[in-house]
């Protein structure tokens, strides 16, 4: 799978000089149990071996440099929306009461998460930050396309070519963790996955072994590791990873991680697609068509019901009805 598609994007694999602490107390390999792809995959190639098939794959180094530099730690304090300063509400995973967990009650900064920062409550945890951006978020995250996630030229390419003209709403989702921070075992419709700074650690597993925990994300790798069942592959800036329709999946950062993900989902774009009433045919139109299908139906007689029949037979051999 390394040739699929022409194109190819000139990117910066690296964040080191990012300014981020991506620093990790452990231990990680670079195998991916599934496939990686160097090259842009055309939408036949996608729909045919991937979507309709359900297999994950990663598109390594998908993403264009200006994109990945818009993540740097000073261009990002300067934006209006991702002050380092800010408050945010924390959890052990993105959306704790997925996974019946609670969010710490203290708000971290930016720097905190960076950082490690503890949760008081519950100290054995580390704290991830998640959050579905707004129109003005956008524009502060993809400055060089005026806000627009889907540009042609940009790491979500391939997402709009997909998926833009089939009218799909698409759940968009960004991620902040410090190391040892991650997302547990769940599950949901298909997504795509870019990493723009640390390393992201993932365990995935087919649909027949999905699940919802509420153990750390360590608990969780450790759980699934060496089962014969799940896939790992470790992902890196500017990679782009697809993870199909229900496959259960867990995450575990190495050093500062942000990310973004979008869910596509049929779900969420029938709730905001508005109702059309339907149009009344009119008598030229029914003019038009045939008269049997304008033409009511007779009705069909109703079934008559068969009484039941009880024969009652005593010990004397007489009988009754």
């Amino acid at each position: 799978s390394d040739n699929l598609g022409k194109t190819t994007f000139e990117v910066n694999s690296s964040t080191s000089d990012f300014g981020w602490n991506t620093t990790t107390a452990l231990s990680y390999d670079d195998e991916c149990d599934f496939d990686v792809v160097h090259e842009d995959i055309t939408a036949e190639d996608f729909f045919r071996d991937y979507f309709s098939t359900g297999r994950p794959f990663v598109m390594r180094n998908h993403v264009p440099k200006d994109e990945m530099r818009a993540f740097k730690k000073k261009r990002w304090d300067q934006t209006e929306s991702f002050k380092l300063s800010g408050k945010h509400s924390v959890g052990p995973t993105a959306y704790p009461s997925l996974t019946g967990q609670k969010s710490c009650e203290k708000r971290f900064s930016t720097l905190e998460i960076e950082n490690g920062t503890v949760c008081p409550e519950m100290p054995e945890r580390k704290m991830v930050y998640a959050f579905h951006p707004k129109s003005k978020q956008f524009h502060d995250m993809y400055p060089m396309y005026n806000g627009d996630v889907l540009d042609g030229a940009g790491g979500w390419r391939k997402v709009g070519e997909w998926f833009g003209e089939r009218e799909i709403d698409l759940g968009w989702q960004v991620f902040y963790g410090g190391d040892g921070s991650g997302a547990t075992f769940h599950w949901h419709n298909a997504a795509f996955n870019i990493l723009y700074v640390g390393i992201k650690e993932w365990r995935i597993a087919p649909p027949l072994h999905r699940g919802f925990t509420g153990m750390t994300a360590i608990e969780a790798k450790d759980t699934l590791e060496g089962s014969w069942y799940s896939l790992k592959c470790t992902q890196h800036p500017g990679d782009q990873i697809y993870i199909p329709d229900y496959w259960g999946h867990m995450t575990i950062n190495h050093g500062f991680t942000i990310g973004a993900a979008v869910i596509i989902t049929d779900d969420q774009r029938n709730k905001i697609r508005k109702k059309k009433p339907k149009k009344k045919k009119n008598l030229d139109k029914m003019k038009k068509e045939s008269l049997a299908s304008v033409v009511e139906k007779p009705k069909q007689p109703k079934k008559q019901k068969i009484p039941f029949l009880f024969i009652h037979i005593n010990k004397t051999g007489g009988t009754s009805l």
